[in-house]
């Protein structure tokens, strides 16, 4: 689901917010990377590794469920990836992205 965050002006950049729901028996990490690259219109194999960015591991333990840890609802982890403005609960995963918006 994609909704625009802002009206842009001509010119400037204007952020759009991609959310896609979580399925808990995928791990965080495999959703953040489909869903970036989704975001991008890109495969993920066209990204450079999350490692370089955020502990895949670490950040599955954080927010998933399937790991038996009790999780609360409101967690919330945040990054940058691929360009991107990532934020993580234990629902969803929503991708920002920025795109220039040229002058008409």
């Amino acid at each position: 689901m994609t909704n625009p965050d802002d009206d842009p002006s001509d010119g400037q950049t204007a952020a759009e917010t991609h959310r896609y729901d979580r399925d808990t028996a995928e791990p965080c990490s495999h959703v953040v990377v489909n869903a970036v690259a989704d975001a991008l219109e890109l495969s993920p194999l066209d990204l450079e590794p999350l490692y370089h960015h955020v502990d895949p591991e670490a950040l599955d333990a954080l927010v998933d469920r399937s790991l038996g840890a009790s999780v609360a609802e409101n967690t919330l982890v945040g990054f940058d990836f691929a360009d991107c403005r990532v934020e993580v609960s234990p629902v969803d995963v929503r991708v920002v992205t920025d795109e220039v918006v040229s002058s008409k």
